[in-house]
């Protein structure tokens, strides 16, 4: 585990395990998150009537959380096309598609979903989601950092870069800085934004922590490289 100094208060930033999941699994955990999501619930009142839990929100974080919600339902419909065609006789198109969790291994962190095609030259990371019960905006930035960066590490010991759909930015909490993306884009058509790796990222962003974060982790765990943050139900896969 790693503890970070921001200013005048600390933050603990948890171990995490990436691990693929089945497509049906996927679409399982998304589906759990929306039921279960904070807005989405309803409780019944003593005099038999029915109140539904919102949270305000404004501002941009409000057009996140929209941008969040398209997310979901993309993810969902992919994971569910993806889960009819593990039916399929063609385990060639089954493996080009791939989802990934995020799961921390201690403390109330959230977890995260990603929907990752495997080209020839690339990774590329179709969707990243994060648990929508979380609302701390630091861990949602962990989240998407360490899910990121695992992913990098995956990709480049295949051999691949890994980059993201530029349509996907827009539900992110995190930064282009703080997930280390750069555009490359050629094709405004088809945007992407590419993860910048090994000693193409020169010096690292100011307030990067290395030290315990880069030290060597268990077998299958990633110990979050924990980018500058600024200043949301979290659910465990069984």
């Amino acid at each position: 585990m790693l503890t970070l100094v921001l200013g005048a208060s600390a933050l603990v930033v948890p171990s995490r395990k990436l691990v693929e999941l089945t497509p049906l699994k996927g679409m399982q955990l998304m589906q759990r998150w929306q039921l279960t999501e904070p807005r989405n619930q309803v409780t019944t009142m003593p005099d038999g009537k029915k109140l539904k839990a919102v949270r305000a929100m404004a501002g941009d974080e409000l057009l996140r959380r929209k941008a969040c919600e398209q997310q979901f339902d993309l993810f969902g419909a992919a994971t569910r096309g993806l889960a009819e065609a593990d039916k399929s006789a063609d385990p060639e198109a089954q493996k080009r598609t791939q989802v990934f969790a995020s799961l921390p291994l201690e403390g109330d962190a959230p977890s995260a979903l990603a929907l990752v095609e495997q080209g020839e030259r690339e990774w590329s990371v179709l969707s990243l989601c994060v648990s929508p019960g979380e609302r701390r905006l630091e861990l949602i930035v962990e989240a998407e950092a360490a899910t990121l960066q695992a992913l990098r590490d995956r990709g480049e010991a295949a051999g691949l870069r890994l980059r993201m759909l530029a349509a996907a930015e827009a539900s992110l909490a995190a930064s282009r800085d703080e997930l280390r993306l750069v555009d490359e884009t050629t094709d405004e058509a088809n945007a992407w934004l590419y993860c910048v790796v090994g000693d193409a990222a020169g010096e690292l962003p100011p307030g990067e922590v290395s030290g315990e974060a880069s030290a060597a982790t268990p077998s299958g765990e990633v110990a979050a490289t924990v980018l500058p943050l600024p200043l949301t139900l979290t659910l465990t896969l069984t």
